[in-house]
């Protein structure tokens, strides 16, 4: 019962935040021609990234009679590489954001950090409750939540390191 309050608690809060996001002015979306070409081709890099993993995921699973690592935990971690790939691209060619959504580029750490934190503090317990091997595999549900954890805190990494160096650069 309670899984299922999380849930729907989840899932009314996204479409919270996305109605908020299409109705407010901001325009957080608004890309010069610099920055579409720098996303495409963080597109392109990702893309072939997620390609080449699972392609070296297939010949692992055509060479190992029992995987350690199950399908589900594999696709997650494969595109979470993926938007790790990209998002790290983007924001060191400085395209990972409209124009003028920089101004709230603060907002978008803290919310990065707590998502991070929370998720790798729920994987965590997970891991704690459940063990990091089920049935000597490593399961999504004792997995996942530490999966997007390190991809948000990657992310919250990527932009700090892009802010020092900017920083830096100006004095």
């Amino acid at each position: 019962m309670f899984k299922l309050l999380l849930v729907v608690f989840l899932v009314v809060c996204v479409i919270g935040i996305i109605l908020y996001m299409l109705k407010s002015n901001n325009s957080w979306d608004e890309y010069d021609e610099r920055q579409q070409l720098i996303k495409g081709k963080g597109y392109c890099y990702s893309f072939f990234t997620v390609v080449v993993a699972n392609f070296i995921y297939l010949c692992y699973l055509e060479i190992v009679e029992n995987p350690v690592v199950s399908p589900s935990v594999a696709t997650l971690a494969i595109v979470c590489i993926g938007i790790v790939v990209f998002e790290i691209y983007c924001i060191k060619n400085d395209a990972f954001w409209g124009i003028r959504y920089k101004n709230n580029l603060y907002k978008c750490i803290w919310i990065w950090a707590f998502v991070a934190a929370v998720n790798l503090f729920v994987g965590v317990i997970n891991v704690m409750e459940k063990g990091l091997f089920i049935d000597g595999r490593i399961e999504f549900e004792s997995v996942a939540n530490l999966i997007t954890g390190i991809t948000f805190f990657a992310m919250g990494f990527a932009i700090m390191i892009k802010l020092a160096v900017e920083k830096r650069n100006k004095e």
